[in-house]
Protein backbone atom coordinates (compact mmCIF):
# COMPACT_ATOMS: atom_id res chain seq x y z
CA UNK A 1 0.00 0.00 0.00
CA UNK A 2 2.93 2.29 0.99
CA UNK A 3 4.32 1.40 -2.73
CA UNK A 4 1.11 2.91 -4.46
CA UNK A 5 0.79 5.80 -2.63
CA UNK A 6 4.30 6.77 -3.50
CA UNK A 7 3.79 5.55 -7.25
CA UNK A 8 0.53 7.38 -7.40
CA UNK A 9 1.85 10.62 -5.42
CA UNK A 10 4.84 10.73 -8.60
CA UNK A 11 2.61 10.30 -11.39
CA UNK A 12 0.17 13.35 -9.73
CA UNK A 13 3.47 15.54 -9.61
CA UNK A 14 3.97 14.42 -13.12
CA UNK A 15 0.71 15.66 -14.03
CA UNK A 16 0.84 18.53 -12.48
CA UNK A 17 4.57 19.61 -13.50
CA UNK A 18 3.28 18.79 -17.10
CA UNK A 19 0.10 20.80 -16.87
CA UNK A 20 2.13 23.78 -15.08
CA UNK A 21 4.77 23.25 -18.41
CA UNK A 22 1.70 23.36 -20.53
CA UNK A 23 -0.24 26.70 -19.41
CA UNK A 24 3.18 28.24 -19.24
CA UNK A 25 4.13 27.60 -22.79
CA UNK A 26 0.89 28.95 -23.58
CA UNK A 27 0.73 32.35 -21.61
CA UNK A 28 1.30 35.32 -23.02
CA UNK A 29 4.81 37.70 -21.97
CA UNK A 30 2.88 40.87 -19.51
CA UNK A 31 5.28 43.01 -19.19
CA UNK A 32 9.30 44.18 -20.37
CA UNK A 33 11.21 45.87 -17.82
CA UNK A 34 15.03 46.82 -18.30
CA UNK A 35 17.58 47.62 -15.37
CA UNK A 36 21.09 48.68 -16.19
CA UNK A 37 23.12 47.86 -13.05
CA UNK A 38 25.48 50.80 -13.61
CA UNK A 39 23.28 53.50 -14.91
CA UNK A 40 23.85 56.11 -12.15
CA UNK A 41 27.94 56.08 -13.54
CA UNK A 42 27.38 55.22 -17.24
CA UNK A 43 25.07 56.13 -20.03
CA UNK A 44 26.40 54.23 -23.00
CA UNK A 45 23.20 52.52 -23.31
CA UNK A 46 19.44 53.39 -21.69
CA UNK A 47 16.80 51.26 -20.54
CA UNK A 48 14.64 52.88 -23.62
CA UNK A 49 17.00 51.31 -26.50
CA UNK A 50 17.56 48.04 -25.04
CA UNK A 51 13.88 47.40 -24.61
CA UNK A 52 13.20 49.30 -28.27
CA UNK A 53 15.97 46.66 -29.48
CA UNK A 54 14.31 44.02 -27.86
CA UNK A 55 10.83 45.00 -29.22
CA UNK A 56 12.66 45.19 -32.29
CA UNK A 57 13.74 41.56 -32.80
CA UNK A 58 10.89 40.05 -31.51
CA UNK A 59 8.31 42.29 -33.20
CA UNK A 60 7.07 43.60 -29.49
CA UNK A 61 7.31 41.06 -26.89
CA UNK A 62 4.33 41.96 -24.83
CA UNK A 63 1.33 40.34 -25.94
CA UNK A 64 3.23 37.51 -27.42
CA UNK A 65 3.13 33.54 -26.53
CA UNK A 66 5.97 32.93 -24.26
CA UNK A 67 6.77 29.79 -25.87
CA UNK A 68 7.37 32.19 -28.86
CA UNK A 69 10.29 34.57 -27.45
CA UNK A 70 14.23 33.58 -27.85
CA UNK A 71 15.83 34.74 -24.64
CA UNK A 72 18.93 32.89 -25.66
CA UNK A 73 19.11 35.03 -29.02
CA UNK A 74 17.88 38.32 -27.29
CA UNK A 75 20.79 37.56 -25.01
CA UNK A 76 23.08 37.20 -27.69
CA UNK A 77 21.72 40.30 -29.55
CA UNK A 78 22.33 42.57 -26.29
CA UNK A 79 26.02 41.15 -26.34
CA UNK A 80 26.71 42.08 -29.73
CA UNK A 81 26.47 45.96 -28.54
CA UNK A 82 29.85 47.06 -28.49
CA UNK A 83 28.79 48.90 -24.62
CA UNK A 84 27.39 45.99 -22.94
CA UNK A 85 29.21 43.64 -20.74
CA UNK A 86 26.80 41.14 -19.77
CA UNK A 87 23.09 40.48 -20.36
CA UNK A 88 20.61 38.37 -18.54
CA UNK A 89 17.11 37.85 -20.15
CA UNK A 90 14.61 35.76 -18.13
CA UNK A 91 10.85 35.66 -17.70
CA UNK A 92 9.12 35.51 -14.12
CA UNK A 93 6.49 33.56 -12.96
CA UNK A 94 4.00 36.29 -13.80
CA UNK A 95 4.86 36.39 -17.49
CA UNK A 96 6.86 39.94 -17.03
CA UNK A 97 10.55 39.44 -19.31
CA UNK A 98 13.07 40.65 -17.42
CA UNK A 99 16.72 42.46 -19.07
CA UNK A 100 19.74 42.95 -16.61
CA UNK A 101 22.24 44.69 -18.35
CA UNK A 102 26.38 45.88 -17.07
CA UNK A 103 28.22 48.02 -19.21
CA UNK A 104 31.06 47.93 -20.22
CA UNK A 105 34.14 49.68 -17.89
CA UNK A 106 36.59 52.24 -19.57
CA UNK A 107 39.44 53.04 -17.98
CA UNK A 108 41.53 55.54 -20.91
CA UNK A 109 40.71 57.64 -23.65
CA UNK A 110 43.14 57.05 -26.39
CA UNK A 111 43.94 59.40 -29.33
CA UNK A 112 46.21 56.82 -31.11
CA UNK A 113 48.78 57.32 -33.82
CA UNK A 114 46.84 55.56 -36.76
CA UNK A 115 44.21 58.64 -36.29
CA UNK A 116 41.65 56.29 -34.34
CA UNK A 117 40.15 58.01 -30.92
CA UNK A 118 38.61 54.87 -28.62
CA UNK A 119 38.68 53.87 -25.24
CA UNK A 120 40.53 51.18 -23.22
CA UNK A 121 38.41 49.02 -20.77
CA UNK A 122 38.58 47.50 -17.63
CA UNK A 123 39.63 43.87 -19.46
CA UNK A 124 42.17 46.08 -21.84
CA UNK A 125 40.13 45.66 -24.89
CA UNK A 126 39.56 48.63 -27.00
CA UNK A 127 36.13 50.29 -26.98
CA UNK A 128 34.39 52.97 -29.09
CA UNK A 129 33.03 56.37 -28.32
CA UNK A 130 29.45 57.17 -27.66
CA UNK A 131 27.23 59.92 -29.07
CA UNK A 132 25.04 59.70 -25.79
CA UNK A 133 28.15 59.75 -22.60
CA UNK A 134 31.87 60.85 -22.29
CA UNK A 135 33.20 58.73 -19.69
CA UNK A 136 35.05 61.24 -17.16
CA UNK A 137 38.79 59.19 -17.58
CA UNK A 138 42.01 60.04 -18.05
CA UNK A 139 43.13 60.92 -21.84
CA UNK A 140 46.53 59.90 -23.62
CA UNK A 141 47.40 60.83 -26.96
CA UNK A 142 50.14 60.01 -29.26
CA UNK A 143 52.97 62.54 -30.14
CA UNK A 144 53.78 60.65 -33.53
CA UNK A 145 52.03 58.84 -36.06
CA UNK A 146 52.34 55.54 -37.92
CA UNK A 147 51.06 52.79 -39.79
CA UNK A 148 48.52 50.60 -38.19
CA UNK A 149 49.00 47.04 -38.03
CA UNK A 150 47.54 45.02 -35.76
CA UNK A 151 50.62 44.18 -33.99
CA UNK A 152 51.07 47.51 -33.84
CA UNK A 153 47.30 48.14 -31.99
CA UNK A 154 48.15 44.94 -29.75
CA UNK A 155 51.37 46.36 -28.66
CA UNK A 156 50.32 49.94 -27.88
CA UNK A 157 47.24 49.37 -26.42
CA UNK A 158 49.00 46.49 -24.13
CA UNK A 159 51.37 49.19 -22.35
CA UNK A 160 48.49 51.94 -22.22
CA UNK A 161 46.18 49.24 -20.16
CA UNK A 162 49.11 48.81 -18.14
CA UNK A 163 49.54 52.81 -17.25
CA UNK A 164 45.63 53.01 -17.32
CA UNK A 165 45.30 50.13 -14.66
CA UNK A 166 48.01 51.67 -12.36
CA UNK A 167 46.36 55.41 -12.44
CA UNK A 168 43.07 53.51 -11.45
CA UNK A 169 44.10 51.74 -8.48
CA UNK A 170 45.67 54.55 -7.22
CA UNK A 171 43.68 57.54 -6.41
CA UNK A 172 46.46 60.05 -6.24
CA UNK A 173 47.46 58.80 -9.87
CA UNK A 174 43.86 59.72 -10.87
CA UNK A 175 43.53 63.06 -9.25
CA UNK A 176 46.71 63.84 -10.79
CA UNK A 177 46.36 62.58 -14.24
CA UNK A 178 45.21 65.88 -16.77
CA UNK A 179 46.56 64.77 -20.21
CA UNK A 180 48.96 62.06 -21.09
CA UNK A 181 51.26 61.90 -23.85
CA UNK A 182 52.84 58.99 -25.04
CA UNK A 183 55.79 58.93 -27.42
CA UNK A 184 57.39 56.87 -30.13
CA UNK A 185 60.30 55.07 -27.75
CA UNK A 186 57.39 53.77 -25.54
CA UNK A 187 57.71 56.78 -22.93
CA UNK A 188 54.77 58.75 -21.15
CA UNK A 189 54.26 62.43 -20.29
CA UNK A 190 52.08 63.50 -18.05
CA UNK A 191 50.48 67.14 -17.34
CA UNK A 192 49.05 67.23 -14.40
CA UNK A 193 46.24 68.71 -13.32
CA UNK A 194 48.24 71.52 -10.93
CA UNK A 195 51.17 72.92 -11.82
CA UNK A 196 52.42 74.22 -14.94
CA UNK A 197 55.49 71.65 -15.70
CA UNK A 198 55.41 68.09 -17.10
CA UNK A 199 55.92 64.73 -15.10
CA UNK A 200 58.04 62.62 -17.49
CA UNK A 201 57.13 59.51 -16.39
CA UNK A 202 59.21 56.88 -18.36
CA UNK A 203 57.99 53.40 -19.75
CA UNK A 204 55.10 51.50 -17.95
CA UNK A 205 57.70 49.69 -15.82
CA UNK A 206 57.23 49.70 -11.99
CA UNK A 207 54.72 52.58 -11.77
CA UNK A 208 53.49 51.76 -8.38
CA UNK A 209 56.89 53.02 -7.14
CA UNK A 210 56.73 55.59 -9.94
CA UNK A 211 53.36 57.29 -8.09
CA UNK A 212 54.60 56.54 -4.49
CA UNK A 213 57.35 58.95 -5.48
CA UNK A 214 55.71 61.60 -6.95
CA UNK A 215 53.01 61.49 -4.29
CA UNK A 216 56.05 62.01 -1.59
CA UNK A 217 57.54 64.88 -3.75
CA UNK A 218 53.88 67.01 -3.90
CA UNK A 219 53.83 66.25 -0.02
CA UNK A 220 57.07 67.52 0.90
CA UNK A 221 59.07 69.36 -1.32
CA UNK A 222 56.17 71.31 -3.52
CA UNK A 223 54.39 73.07 -1.02
CA UNK A 224 57.74 74.48 0.13
CA UNK A 225 58.94 75.76 -3.35
CA UNK A 226 55.69 76.36 -5.09
CA UNK A 227 54.10 75.05 -7.66
CA UNK A 228 55.56 77.53 -10.14
CA UNK A 229 58.97 76.91 -9.60
CA UNK A 230 59.29 73.68 -11.58
CA UNK A 231 59.18 73.20 -15.12
CA UNK A 232 59.26 69.34 -15.54
CA UNK A 233 59.77 66.13 -12.89
CA UNK A 234 61.12 63.23 -13.70
CA UNK A 235 60.40 59.75 -12.03
CA UNK A 236 61.52 57.38 -14.85
CA UNK A 237 64.87 56.50 -13.19
CA UNK A 238 64.05 53.89 -10.33
CA UNK A 239 64.49 55.51 -7.12
CA UNK A 240 64.98 58.74 -8.15
CA UNK A 241 62.67 62.18 -8.53
CA UNK A 242 64.90 64.14 -10.77
CA UNK A 243 62.97 68.30 -10.87
CA UNK A 244 64.42 70.94 -12.64
CA UNK A 245 63.32 74.16 -11.23
CA UNK A 246 62.83 77.36 -13.59
CA UNK A 247 65.48 79.80 -13.63
CA UNK A 248 65.19 83.81 -13.31
CA UNK A 249 65.24 84.04 -16.72
CA UNK A 250 63.01 81.12 -17.66
CA UNK A 251 60.09 82.60 -15.52
CA UNK A 252 60.97 86.10 -16.25
CA UNK A 253 60.56 84.80 -20.13
CA UNK A 254 57.50 82.83 -18.91
CA UNK A 255 56.08 86.15 -17.94
CA UNK A 256 57.01 88.21 -20.87
CA UNK A 257 54.98 84.86 -23.14
CA UNK A 258 51.86 85.76 -20.97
Amino acid sequence: MQGAGIVAFALMLICVLAFTSISRSESVCTGLYVQITDLEQYQFVSPAQIGQAINNMEQKVVGRKIRQLHLKEIEQMLLSNSFIKTAQVYINMKGDMHAIISQRVPLMRVYGPHKETYYIDQDGKSMPLSMNFAANVPVATASYTETRTDSNIIRLNAKLFRLAQAIEADSFARALSGQITFQPNGEYIISPRLGNFEIELGDTSALEQKFSALKSFYRHALPEEGYQRYGSISVKYRNQVVAHRITLNEESHGRERN
